[in-house]
């Protein structure tokens, strides 16, 4: 796993994506069991954002936090590391496109999306 670690001793940025699943966006955290859904990106990231702040207060001690981010690959932490969430880029796979409302999805006379 590759995660980001910025310079700083005590910081670790946390890299989210976000993924059109299942006819809805998922932002999550590659390995860590925590997850954010919507039908928007921006409200996926929202409801991640919001599902860390509860991972996070649930967390035991420092120990418990520090235990589960070495298993998905993050450096050590200690009780003066701040987490950071950055989001990574969204990108709709290709040969699929997510429903939008405001989107055209009228199909052509060649039977393309309009």
């Amino acid at each position: 796993m590759n995660h980001k670690n910025h310079s700083s001793d005590n910081r670790i940025t946390l890299t989210a994506r976000v993924d059109w699943e299942d006819a809805r966006f998922i932002a999550w955290v590659e390995g860590l069991d925590v997850t954010g859904e919507g039908d928007s990106p921006e409200k996926a990231k929202e409801e991640l954002v919001q599902a860390m702040l509860t991972w996070i207060s649930n967390q035991d001690c420092t120990e418990g936090m520090a235990d589960a981010l070495s298993g998905a690959g993050y450096p050590a932490i200690s009780d003066e590391t701040e987490l950071e969430l950055e989001f990574a880029d969204f990108r709709v796979p290709s040969g699929s496109r997510p429903f939008s409302p405001e989107a055209d999805h009228s199909i052509d006379e060649n039977g393309e999306n309009g």
